[in-house]
């Protein structure tokens, strides 16, 4: 398989990858005033974020990040193949991420295709 690298390669892949995430924008909007609404609020995407929004995603995303160290330093995808890993631990890590996952998730939604 062609891995293809350069600049206009990967110029073309942020130009597509913008374009799609506009276009689920424009599925997820119910209306034209909500859609120029979102359009102008991703110029400052920053602005207005609850500080405790801000770090409830922190601290959701903490597991994710220090498992991508781990990954980067040992050399190996496997995260929880690592032989220096008990298996209590595996089972604590596990038990924990689900723990994460279904207390301090956000609450559910509709899906956005099901709005038609």
């Amino acid at each position: 398989m062609l891995i293809r690298t350069g600049p206009w390669f990967l110029l073309r892949l942020f130009v597509m990858f913008q374009l799609t995430c506009y276009g689920w924008l424009l599925f997820r909007a119910g209306s034209f005033r909500q859609i120029a609404s979102m359009s102008a609020a991703l110029a400052h995407p920053l602005t207005d974020i609850p500080y405790d929004t801000l770090s409830s995603v922190a601290l959701i995303s903490l597991p994710v990040i220090i498992v991508q160290i781990i990954q980067y330093r040992s050399g190996r995808l496997e995260f929880m193949r690592q032989p220096w890993l008990p298996t209590t631990a595996k089972a604590a890590l596990y038990s924990l991420l689900l723990y994460c996952t279904i207390f301090h998730g956000a609450a559910p939604q509709a899906f956005v295709y099901f709005q038609f």
